[in-house]
């Protein structure tokens, strides 16, 4: 029990920590896709074109960047959760061993 409210199934935790982890993954994919992008120079001609590379690969390596810190974001936010759980779960316990205690 926490606020109030009871937890009567923590089995939602572990969906929403793979649905997290899934996340975390795909965002992680993703930036590595994105940063592995190349403009190709011959579109635009050699200047221009190397101009206009340059550029696009640089916004793509600051994208890969900011999906991989995104994913991050969202590991560390599962972690959280995790966390919570065991400790949802273990007041529970207690709550239970103490009840059980002065029962009569």
């Amino acid at each position: 029990m926490s606020s109030g409210h009871v937890i009567r199934d923590y089995s939602e935790f572990d969906e929403f920590s793979r649905t997290l982890d899934t996340l975390a993954s795909d965002l992680r994919s993703t930036g590595d896709l994105v940063g592995s992008m190349v403009a190709d120079p011959g579109l635009w001609g050699v200047l221009l074109g190397q101009v206009i590379g340059a550029a696009a690969s640089k916004f793509c390596a600051d994208a890969r960047d900011a999906l991989n810190d995104y994913g991050e974001a969202i590991e560390l936010h599962k972690e959280k959760l995790d966390k919570a759980r065991r400790l949802y779960e273990e007041t529970d316990r207690q709550a239970d061993e103490s009840i059980s205690r002065y029962q009569l």
